[in-house]
């Protein structure tokens, strides 16, 4: 991503900025974790808005960093939403 367009992903005073480092601990070895974890790898390589819902503690943060890990923005900063 050009510098540019890494600036156009600046963030608002309400998201929060990290910087993601190795991978987003998912431990999970049921047909659900699994097909989640295939999901993400199909999703990551492309240019898509994702959205993940869930009840509170359910790991939405770390299913979101484990798309931004294999995303092409992985070296930009990683940003979720704090209400």
């Amino acid at each position: 991503m050009n510098p540019a367009k890494a600036a156009a992903y600046a963030s608002p005073k309400w998201v929060r900025s990290t910087r993601v480092q190795g991978n987003s601990a998912i431990v999970g070895e049921s047909p659900a974790v699994q097909r989640v974890l295939a999901l993400i790898e199909q999703v990551a390589v492309t240019d898509a808005t994702v959205l993940l819902l869930g009840e509170t503690g359910t790991g939405k943060e770390l299913f979101a960093a484990r798309i931004h890990e294999h995303s092409a923005r992985e070296y930009v900063l990683f940003t979720d939403y704090v209400p």
